[in-house]
Protein backbone atom coordinates (compact mmCIF):
# COMPACT_ATOMS: atom_id res chain seq x y z
CA UNK A 1 0.00 0.00 0.00
CA UNK A 2 2.61 2.13 0.64
CA UNK A 3 4.67 1.43 -3.12
CA UNK A 4 0.95 2.53 -4.76
CA UNK A 5 0.38 5.83 -2.29
CA UNK A 6 4.00 6.32 -3.39
CA UNK A 7 3.05 5.76 -6.72
CA UNK A 8 -0.05 8.21 -6.62
CA UNK A 9 2.17 10.74 -5.79
CA UNK A 10 4.28 11.07 -7.60
CA UNK A 11 1.75 10.30 -10.94
CA UNK A 12 -0.54 13.14 -9.88
CA UNK A 13 2.51 15.61 -9.26
CA UNK A 14 0.67 16.41 -6.12
CA UNK A 15 3.95 17.37 -4.03
CA UNK A 16 5.95 20.65 -4.05
CA UNK A 17 9.41 20.71 -5.78
CA UNK A 18 10.44 22.02 -2.63
CA UNK A 19 9.06 19.23 -0.66
CA UNK A 20 11.23 17.21 1.42
CA UNK A 21 8.36 14.36 3.25
CA UNK A 22 7.17 11.80 1.06
CA UNK A 23 10.08 12.48 -1.16
CA UNK A 24 12.93 9.45 -1.88
CA UNK A 25 16.07 9.82 -0.81
CA UNK A 26 14.70 12.91 0.91
CA UNK A 27 15.20 13.28 4.58
CA UNK A 28 15.22 16.21 7.10
CA UNK A 29 18.73 16.47 6.28
CA UNK A 30 17.99 16.95 3.08
CA UNK A 31 15.51 19.87 3.45
CA UNK A 32 17.86 21.59 6.42
CA UNK A 33 20.47 21.31 4.21
CA UNK A 34 18.20 23.40 1.33
CA UNK A 35 17.21 26.13 3.69
CA UNK A 36 20.39 27.10 5.03
CA UNK A 37 22.10 27.31 1.49
CA UNK A 38 18.98 29.06 0.19
CA UNK A 39 19.72 31.37 3.38
CA UNK A 40 23.49 32.07 2.64
CA UNK A 41 22.55 32.87 -0.90
CA UNK A 42 19.84 35.59 -0.04
CA UNK A 43 22.51 36.79 2.27
CA UNK A 44 25.03 36.61 0.18
CA UNK A 45 23.18 38.65 -2.39
CA UNK A 46 23.00 41.28 0.70
CA UNK A 47 19.25 40.59 0.80
CA UNK A 48 17.26 40.21 3.63
CA UNK A 49 15.87 36.60 5.72
CA UNK A 50 12.35 36.35 6.97
CA UNK A 51 12.16 32.91 8.88
CA UNK A 52 8.75 31.69 9.78
CA UNK A 53 9.04 28.11 11.23
CA UNK A 54 5.57 25.83 12.50
CA UNK A 55 5.78 23.11 15.11
CA UNK A 56 3.23 20.76 13.66
CA UNK A 57 4.44 17.93 15.89
CA UNK A 58 1.40 17.68 18.03
CA UNK A 59 -0.98 17.61 14.98
CA UNK A 60 -1.24 13.90 14.66
CA UNK A 61 -1.77 13.72 18.55
CA UNK A 62 -4.98 16.01 18.42
CA UNK A 63 -6.26 13.95 15.43
CA UNK A 64 -9.26 11.80 15.44
CA UNK A 65 -7.61 8.65 14.13
CA UNK A 66 -10.40 6.43 13.31
CA UNK A 67 -12.19 9.44 11.90
CA UNK A 68 -9.01 9.99 9.61
CA UNK A 69 -8.69 7.23 8.90
CA UNK A 70 -12.16 6.56 7.24
CA UNK A 71 -11.83 9.69 5.42
CA UNK A 72 -8.72 8.23 4.00
CA UNK A 73 -10.57 4.93 2.85
CA UNK A 74 -13.60 7.32 1.64
CA UNK A 75 -11.33 9.61 -0.28
CA UNK A 76 -8.43 7.37 -1.70
CA UNK A 77 -8.64 3.97 -0.81
CA UNK A 78 -10.82 2.85 -3.72
CA UNK A 79 -8.67 4.53 -6.65
CA UNK A 80 -5.16 2.83 -4.84
CA UNK A 81 -6.66 -0.51 -3.83
CA UNK A 82 -9.48 -1.47 -6.33
CA UNK A 83 -8.63 -2.00 -9.96
CA UNK A 84 -11.68 -0.93 -11.37
CA UNK A 85 -11.54 2.11 -8.99
CA UNK A 86 -14.46 1.32 -7.03
CA UNK A 87 -16.93 1.24 -9.65
CA UNK A 88 -19.73 -1.33 -9.72
CA UNK A 89 -21.59 0.23 -6.49
CA UNK A 90 -19.32 -1.70 -3.86
CA UNK A 91 -19.18 -1.23 -0.63
CA UNK A 92 -15.79 1.02 0.41
CA UNK A 93 -12.53 -0.86 1.01
CA UNK A 94 -12.10 -1.57 5.01
CA UNK A 95 -8.95 -1.21 7.10
CA UNK A 96 -7.73 -4.57 8.42
CA UNK A 97 -9.81 -5.85 11.82
CA UNK A 98 -12.29 -2.86 10.80
CA UNK A 99 -16.22 -3.12 10.76
CA UNK A 100 -17.05 -1.52 7.38
CA UNK A 101 -18.85 1.58 7.54
CA UNK A 102 -22.32 1.81 7.07
CA UNK A 103 -23.29 4.52 4.93
CA UNK A 104 -23.66 8.25 5.74
CA UNK A 105 -27.04 8.90 7.59
CA UNK A 106 -26.91 4.95 8.14
CA UNK A 107 -25.40 5.06 11.79
CA UNK A 108 -25.88 6.65 15.02
CA UNK A 109 -29.37 8.30 15.90
CA UNK A 110 -31.04 10.41 13.53
CA UNK A 111 -32.33 12.54 16.57
CA UNK A 112 -29.05 13.39 18.51
CA UNK A 113 -28.97 16.49 19.99
CA UNK A 114 -26.84 18.30 22.94
CA UNK A 115 -27.97 21.20 24.14
CA UNK A 116 -25.00 23.89 25.45
CA UNK A 117 -23.96 24.76 28.90
CA UNK A 118 -26.26 27.86 30.13
CA UNK A 119 -23.32 29.48 31.46
CA UNK A 120 -22.18 29.27 27.43
CA UNK A 121 -25.69 30.23 26.06
CA UNK A 122 -24.99 33.10 28.99
CA UNK A 123 -21.52 34.16 28.33
CA UNK A 124 -22.08 34.36 24.52
CA UNK A 125 -25.48 36.03 24.28
CA UNK A 126 -24.27 38.88 26.45
CA UNK A 127 -21.05 39.26 25.12
CA UNK A 128 -23.12 39.69 21.39
CA UNK A 129 -26.08 41.85 22.58
CA UNK A 130 -23.04 44.10 24.80
CA UNK A 131 -21.05 44.72 21.35
CA UNK A 132 -24.77 45.42 19.62
CA UNK A 133 -25.07 48.01 22.13
CA UNK A 134 -21.90 49.64 21.09
CA UNK A 135 -22.68 49.16 17.85
CA UNK A 136 -25.89 50.90 17.66
CA UNK A 137 -26.67 52.99 20.79
CA UNK A 138 -23.57 53.90 21.82
CA UNK A 139 -24.48 57.01 23.47
CA UNK A 140 -26.74 55.20 26.19
CA UNK A 141 -24.16 53.34 27.79
CA UNK A 142 -23.14 54.10 31.14
CA UNK A 143 -19.34 53.99 30.60
CA UNK A 144 -18.10 55.45 33.77
CA UNK A 145 -20.26 52.39 35.67
CA UNK A 146 -18.57 49.90 34.04
CA UNK A 147 -15.15 50.59 35.25
CA UNK A 148 -12.62 48.64 33.27
CA UNK A 149 -14.65 47.30 30.30
CA UNK A 150 -16.68 50.79 30.76
CA UNK A 151 -13.25 52.64 29.48
CA UNK A 152 -12.60 50.03 27.18
CA UNK A 153 -15.73 50.51 25.27
CA UNK A 154 -15.10 54.45 25.25
CA UNK A 155 -11.93 53.82 23.93
CA UNK A 156 -13.22 51.55 21.14
CA UNK A 157 -16.52 53.94 20.38
CA UNK A 158 -14.49 57.34 19.93
CA UNK A 159 -11.70 55.97 18.36
CA UNK A 160 -12.54 52.73 16.12
CA UNK A 161 -16.08 52.73 15.70
CA UNK A 162 -15.57 51.52 11.63
CA UNK A 163 -13.69 48.54 13.38
CA UNK A 164 -15.78 47.72 16.05
CA UNK A 165 -18.99 48.04 13.53
CA UNK A 166 -17.21 45.55 11.40
CA UNK A 167 -15.95 43.46 13.50
CA UNK A 168 -19.79 42.58 15.19
CA UNK A 169 -20.80 42.11 11.41
CA UNK A 170 -18.02 39.53 11.13
CA UNK A 171 -19.02 37.73 13.79
CA UNK A 172 -22.86 37.32 12.85
CA UNK A 173 -21.17 36.10 9.19
CA UNK A 174 -19.03 33.81 11.00
CA UNK A 175 -22.02 32.14 13.17
CA UNK A 176 -24.28 32.05 9.94
CA UNK A 177 -21.52 30.20 8.28
CA UNK A 178 -20.86 27.87 11.56
CA UNK A 179 -24.64 27.25 11.01
CA UNK A 180 -24.65 26.06 7.45
CA UNK A 181 -21.79 23.92 8.08
CA UNK A 182 -23.90 22.42 11.66
CA UNK A 183 -26.19 21.31 9.11
CA UNK A 184 -24.10 19.77 6.86
CA UNK A 185 -22.37 17.63 9.45
CA UNK A 186 -26.31 16.66 10.88
CA UNK A 187 -26.23 14.95 7.58
CA UNK A 188 -23.01 13.62 7.36
CA UNK A 189 -23.14 11.96 10.80
CA UNK A 190 -26.99 10.54 10.30
CA UNK A 191 -29.15 13.47 12.51
CA UNK A 192 -31.88 13.18 9.50
CA UNK A 193 -34.68 14.28 11.89
CA UNK A 194 -36.09 17.55 10.53
CA UNK A 195 -37.12 18.76 14.19
CA UNK A 196 -33.33 17.88 15.62
CA UNK A 197 -31.38 19.72 12.49
CA UNK A 198 -33.05 22.84 13.28
CA UNK A 199 -32.33 23.04 16.92
CA UNK A 200 -28.64 22.38 16.00
CA UNK A 201 -28.77 25.22 13.60
CA UNK A 202 -30.81 27.50 16.06
CA UNK A 203 -28.29 26.80 18.74
CA UNK A 204 -25.39 27.28 16.43
CA UNK A 205 -26.49 30.52 14.98
CA UNK A 206 -27.00 31.71 18.68
CA UNK A 207 -24.12 30.30 20.45
CA UNK A 208 -21.70 29.95 17.65
CA UNK A 209 -18.81 27.24 18.22
CA UNK A 210 -19.86 26.32 21.80
CA UNK A 211 -22.55 24.36 20.03
CA UNK A 212 -20.47 23.58 16.69
CA UNK A 213 -18.02 21.57 19.45
CA UNK A 214 -20.79 18.98 20.60
CA UNK A 215 -21.46 18.50 16.94
CA UNK A 216 -18.07 17.84 15.78
CA UNK A 217 -17.14 15.94 18.87
CA UNK A 218 -20.05 13.48 17.85
CA UNK A 219 -19.41 9.82 17.19
CA UNK A 220 -22.04 8.27 15.32
CA UNK A 221 -20.23 4.77 15.36
CA UNK A 222 -19.62 5.34 19.09
CA UNK A 223 -23.09 6.01 19.61
CA UNK A 224 -24.70 2.83 17.80
CA UNK A 225 -22.22 0.72 19.73
CA UNK A 226 -23.89 1.89 23.18
CA UNK A 227 -27.22 1.17 21.63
Amino acid sequence: MVAQLQAFLEDTNILDPFQSGFCPAHRTETMLVTLVDELLRHLDRGGSVLLILFDLSLVFSIVDHKLLTHRFVDSFAERLLLPDGGGGGGAAPTMPGETPRRSSGSSGSSTYFRRVSPAWMLLVAAGLTYVGWAVFSPATIPYDSLGPLGTFTRCLVENHKALLNVGYAVAWIVHVAETIYALKLCRDKGITDPSTQFWWAAQTFLVGVASLIHLLNYDPLKETKRQ
